[in-house]
């Protein structure tokens, strides 16, 4: 058993790996930052069929769980595409030997699928299945079993309590424990295996009893939830699956195909579609039809569950030794000690039966270990009231692992426990217990030697291996840090200790506590001896010439916004590495607030690193709105984390009045514009990723009921709300972003790109002048360079360089000599680069940059005629079709021209509907300066702080870069 992840800023959960010669098994919390750290560990995900998740059902826990399970099919996908390709080359070469030889089917074989066991909470599948409309896999069957407080254990016919589960290396039995503030709460299960499209019928009511029990309903309810998990990673779906439609019932968005009469070809249909302005003729065309998930408007209701899960995990016991002077009085053969030793009966020459037991000595029972999650103080009691402490199963049991919350570590009750046992090993996960170290690090030791290019701008990131209890942004003022230490110190004893990364205890031959792989804390101070000389006699150089330099202070004056902080906190694309965590940027407009352009996973643990927990409260309580461009994994699952902890910092968990609760349109509008309303963070995006959310505050309170859903509209701010919309029973609720009191923006406007469904833009204007635009992930958009006229700052994806501009295009990204062309066509004064591809882990390639390659002019034609229905799940670009609720319309008219005093706020652009920027001038682009032209470029890092009147200052750090990460290579 070995400690992959304790309680830190970059890892919230603390996870476990028990591991065998043939498979892995991973136990306890599975958070934000999992995957991250788990590669930096060098821990192969792959190996994990069985997750046993611990505690309860909320983000803190689950959060990682998603990328987990994407990466996981991910690389099982490409194992089977490599073993058909190895399989079709061994044949050809088979076939060149042989002509005879016919060459063999590319279907993987049977014995390659897997199958991903997760054991949890209840809620579980409703987690998962939250996310059915951005994830879609196929070929990885997930399996998500829930336990249940009230589920009676199952015994033999002697009493003896059998496991919950085993397989042919470990027993496990389940414990889940409900706190005695809810001694009365029941529920009801009783699962039974049904198909989806059977669930998907009863919900539109085929087969209902009328008396159905609430059992029967739950089951049902749970069956559902179990179908669509299903479906999201072992689907038959398939993109080129093709059906006949008339095509005025062609739900669009939707790539069209029709057969062409003369030919018999399939070709794409460009003609008048529904919703156009032409007459659709009447004939059949062929769409794809949807996938399953893109169905399910609605998840069956579900609440928040009480049950926090913890196990008791045991190896299989060990047989006796076999008794060779037994088996012979027994009459037994040569060859039948093995059936014997394997544990089958047999029968001797004389036809007696001879057992196992006759010729084998005492067993020796199974080593094994608990795991215990426990959320809070009102745990401990019901969990130390728990039968299985004085029972059988605690036979060869020789740790707890605990895994405890903030402030549990000091519960007498649960101190007397260890203290009582002292026989066990106590193994003590907490942020009380465990320090808040780099978990990262390969990012932190690239953090670090940044920090010599220049500290303030590439700070090193925040961590405290000293102080415990770990110290946070929601702490009490009025408790010292010495009162809280004494309180929640490490129980005393040798055989406690804190959890740390690499701890060990080994099972199996002997029974072994061991710190040879524990990971020191990574030495800031031999990280920067060992950076090159050179980096820092170029850094100082070019601070000394930027000092020297009067155009940049000129032109610093030239720019509104110059004192406007662009903080980088995830450059990295796909998925989390070593060296950049995946999208999320931090805008902070002084005087107008902080804002959040997507949120991947991850971001709050980022913002940790960027700020020490004092800052972080100020950053957090000044946070305004959060924008996400897009429903894929890697830009939106840090922001549950992100709502919980402004939620937590804002309004300390206090709930307000939900807005269904307004009875009238102008009642709820006054709810929310006045300027005494309560405080709500603004979070702008599809409709998918609202309804994701609102899914998930079913069953955790993140602070939802203090969140504004709104979906961009024409030039506005559309409110999105599936029972704010049952209760007025409103077409719309649209709201101009300058009366909304607490986003401060003047305006915001927002454009469709070419990415994957629903993919926007956005560009974010201020009444002091200033103007940020945000492509998220798309190809280079005529309409965004058109919305993003005379930006002060353009952050655009540079997934590619300019030589893998085919792959740019078949991904749907961009190169970085196509983000330069977006910013010259809307004339942005600066651009900010991201959104690397994990190939460039450290410093993206600017030498190929070459701005003849590609025309403006050309993607706006290719965006006019891409189709828009591939399920937004799929790993080469996902969809599914979007559903606004009944009567819900984003098609609105012009925002109005606002009554304003001129002199207190700027004049915005009126970007024409279709139409690119006018063109210009295209100057060749001089790598080692970073800059075309008047408009100054930056290229991005993970943790970066930059003022946006510095970065003509960034430029002249390019030598010094260019050395640093070269010195890293050698």
């Amino acid at each position: 058993l070995r400690v992959l992840t304790t309680p830190t800023a970059d890892t919230p959960g603390t996870a476990l790996a028990l591991q065998f010669a043939n498979k892995s098994y991973l136990v306890g919390q599975v958070g934000e930052g999992s995957q991250r750290a788990f590669v930096q560990d060098g821990a192969r995900m792959i190996k994990f069929d069985d997750v046993f998740l611990t505690g309860k059902s909320q983000w803190g826990n689950t959060g990682g769980l998603f990328g987990f399970l994407l990466t996981i099919a991910d690389s099982f996908e490409s194992r089977m595409a490599e073993a058909v390709k190895h399989k079709v080359a061994a044949a050809e070469a088979r076939q060149r030997r042989d002509p005879k030889n016919s060459l063999p089917s590319t279907k993987p074989e049977p014995f390659i699928r897997r199958c991903v066991n997760i054991f949890g909470p209840p809620n579980i599948n409703h987690t998962l299945a939250t996310a059915r409309r951005f994830i879609f896999r196929r070929n990885t069957p997930v399996n998500a079993q829930e336990f249940y407080a009230d589920e009676p254990a199952k015994c033999a016919r002697d009493g003896t309590r059998l496991p919950t589960w085993a397989d042919d290396n470990i027993k496990v039995w389940a414990m889940p424990i409900v706190p005695e503030s809810s001694s009365g709460y029941a529920t009801s299960h009783n699962p039974r295996k049904r198909s989806f499209d059977v669930a998907n019928d009863e919900e539109k009511g085929a087969g209902r009893l009328e008396a159905d029990t609430e059992r029967q309903q739950r089951d049902r309810n749970d069956q559902k939830r179990k179908g669509i998990v299903t479906e999201m990673f072992d689907s038959t779906w398939r993109l080129d699956n093709l059906v006949e439609t008339p095509l005025h019932q062609v739900h669009m968005p939707a790539t069209i195909f029709h057969r062409d009469t003369n030919s018999g070809t399939i070709e794409r249909w460009t003609g008048p579609v529904p919703g156009g302005s032409e007459r659709v003729p009447d004939m059949t065309v062929l769409v794809r039809k949807p996938w399953p998930g893109a169905l399910v408007t609605e998840l069956p209701p579900v609440s928040t569950a009480p049950e926090a899960l913890s196990y008791i995990i045991r190896l299989h016991d060990i047989r006796g030794k076999f008794s060779i002077q037994a088996a012979e009085e027994h009459g037994v053969q040569n060859f039948q000690r093995t059936m014997l030793a394997a544990g089958q009966s047999i029968v001797n020459d004389r036809g007696e039966t001879v057992t196992p037991d006759m010729v084998l000595g005492p067993a020796r029972k199974g080593a094994g270990f608990a795991v215990v999650d426990l959320p809070g103080q009102d745990y401990v009691q019901p969990l130390l009231d728990r039968k299985e402490w004085q029972s059988e199963i605690m036979d060869g049991v020789v740790a707890i692992c605990w895994i405890l919350a903030p402030g549990v570590v000091g519960n007498a009750a649960l101190r007397s426990f260890i203290a009582e046992t002292p026989h066990l090993q106590h193994i003590i996960s907490s942020s009380d217990v465990c320090a808040n170290r780099l978990t990262m690090d390969n990012a932190a030791s690239s953090a670090i030697r940044l920090s010599q290019v220049d500290f303030s701008r590439f700070p090193v990131p925040h961590f405290d291996n000293k102080t415990l209890p770990q110290q946070s942004h929601l702490a009490d003022s009025s408790n010292s840090t010495e009162e809280l230490s004494s309180h929640l110190s490490l129980p005393t004893g040798a055989n406690v200790r804190s959890a740390e990364r690499g701890l060990s205890l080994t099972l199996r031959p002997k029974v072994d506590v061991s710190t040879k792989g524990v990971i020191p804390f990574l030495s800031v101070v031999d990280v920067l001896l060992s950076s090159s000389r050179q980096v820092k006699e170029l850094a100082e150089q070019a601070q000394r010439e930027a000092k020297e330099d009067n155009s940049i202070a000129e032109w610093r004056e030239s720019i509104p916004g110059s004192d406007v902080e662009i903080i980088t906190l995830g450059t990295g694309s796909s998925l989390p590495s070593k060296y950049r965590n995946v999208s999320a940027t931090l805008v902070r407009v002084p005087g107008f607030g902080n804002y959040l352009l997507d949120c991947g996973e991850g971001t709050l643990g980022q913002l940790k690193r960027v700020f020490a927990p004092s800052e972080l409260k100020d950053v957090l309580k000044d946070l305004r709105m959060i924008w996400i461009s897009h429903l894929h994994a890697d830009h939106h699952l840090g922001t549950a984390s992100v709502i919980k902890a402004w939620y937590e910092t804002v309004h300390t968990r206090q709930k307000l009045e939900p807005l269904s609760s307004f009875t009238t349109e102008d009642d709820l509008k006054r709810g929310i514009l006045d300027a005494g309303a309560p405080r709500r963070l603004a979070v702008v995006s599809g409709v998918h990723m609202l309804e994701w959310l609102a899914e998930h505050s079913q069953i955790e309170d993140i602070g939802y009921s203090h969140i504004l859903p709104f979906m961009p509209a024409s030039k506005g701010l559309l409110l999105h709300h599936r029972a704010v919309h049952e209760s007025l029973g409103a077409r719309s609720l649209y709201f101009p972003p300058y009366t909304l009191p607490n986003i401060n923006l003047e305006n915001l406007e927002a454009v469709h790109v070419s990415h994957c469904h629903d993919a926007r833009a956005v560009a974010l204007t201020f009444a002091n002048g200033f103007k940020v635009s945000y492509s998220g992930d798309c190809r280079p958009s005529p309409k965004l360079a058109a919305i993003g006229k005379d930006s002060t700052v353009l952050i655009h994806e540079a997934t590619f360089d300019d030589d893998m501009q085919g792959d740019a295009r078949a991904k749907k990204h961009s190169t970085t000599g196509e983000a330069l062309k977006v910013g010259m066509a809307m004339r942005a004064r600066t651009v900010v680069l991201t959104h690397f591809s994990q190939r460039y882990a450290k410093l993206p390639n600017m030498e190929s940059v070459d701005l003849d390659r590609f025309d403006l002019a050309e993607e706006a034609e290719a965006e006019e005629k891409e189709g828009d229905d591939v399920p937004v799940g799929l790993a080469e670009d996902p969809d599914a079709s979007a559903a606004l609720p009944e009567g819900l319309t984003d098609d609105l008219p012009p925002l109005p021209t606002p009554t304003m005093d001129p002199s207190a706020r700027s004049t915005a652009s009126e970007p024409p509907s279709n139409q690119s920027a006018a063109p210009v001038p295209v100057p060749r682009p001089n790598p080692s300066s970073r800059r075309i032209g008047d408009m100054r470029i930056c290229v991005a890092f993970d943790y970066m702080r930059v003022r946006v009147g510095d970065i003509p200052i960034m430029e002249k750090y390019t030598p010094a870069l260019l050395e640093l990460f070269k010195a890293e290579e050698k």
